[in-house]
């Protein structure tokens, strides 16, 4: 079961989904609304979108004034933490600067650790970032809300923890705004609360959120029973085939 990875090297959220101008998006209107952050990545600069996952891209809109924007979908279904059942993530990207946006064709597959799209200032953001949403079910349209606001409106609206894992090896957090994301890397002496739900599901001899000789034991086992590489790590493959198996994460 592919896992839907946040998509970016670097997380640096500046603005929550319930906080300042985007709080208008979403509270206290329940129909057309989204749920969207800000990703200014590592610096001042213009970042990378580098997915994790394979995506279309679906739409393009917008203007210099309104700000540039592109709707992509995963390319595969893939497992969020919001639910169980494998999904079509569909994300929106804004405030891509003309040259970049020019150059993204509908349809275009922007394919695992493709870097075509970056961070920009169209539509008169403060500074370089990506505005982004991320939704599942049907899109109904860009539509204003009863706040005033534009809105990418689709059957249900994500916070990026109810999207995305992280997979710390590939992003690094310099700010993650207390949304609190399940990881998917994990080796010994590290600890986590996932730990304590992967000793559950395992039945290891001690339970807890420290991963130590039992989880280590316990993981090299379930690894060897499935195919897997043995190391007693917890890789992306290794997260992947728990979640299949029925582990809660």
């Amino acid at each position: 079961m592919e896992v839907a990875l946040y998509p970016f090297e670097y997380m640096r959220i500046i603005q929550r989904h319930d906080e300042g101008n985007h709080l208008p998006h979403w509270n206290p209107f329940k129909i057309c609304s989204d749920k969207p952050w800000d990703e200014a990545l590592e610096d001042g600069g213009r970042g990378y979108f580098a997915p994790l996952n394979d995506y279309r891209v679906v739409e393009k809109l917008g203007t210099e004034k309104t700000g540039f924007s592109i709707r992509i979908e995963t390319v595969n279904k893939v497992k969020i933490p919001f639910q169980k059942q494998p999904v079509i993530l569909e994300l929106t990207l804004t405030h891509l600067n003309k040259d970049d946006f020019d150059k993204i064709q509908v349809g275009e597959i922007l394919k695992k650790g493709t870097k075509k799209i970056r961070e920009g200032t169209s539509g008169q953001a403060s500074g370089n970032h990506f505005h982004v949403t991320a939704n599942i079910g049907f899109y109904h349209g860009f539509k204003k809300n009863g706040n005033n606001k534009w809105c990418f409106v689709y059957d249900k609206s994500l916070t990026p923890e109810e999207a995305f894992y992280v997979d710390t090896s590939k992003t690094y957090i310099i700010n993650r705004k207390k949304y609190y994301f399940v990881g998917v890397n994990y080796n010994k002496g590290m600890t986590s609360n996932e730990i304590a739900n992967i000793d559950d599901y395992l039945a290891t001899k001690i339970r807890g959120t420290y991963f130590g000789d039992y989880t280590v034991s316990a993981i090299k086992v379930f690894q060897e029973k499935n195919n897997l590489n043995v190391t007693g790590d917890i890789n992306l493959e290794t997260f992947e085939k728990l979640l299949d198996k029925g582990a809660k994460l």
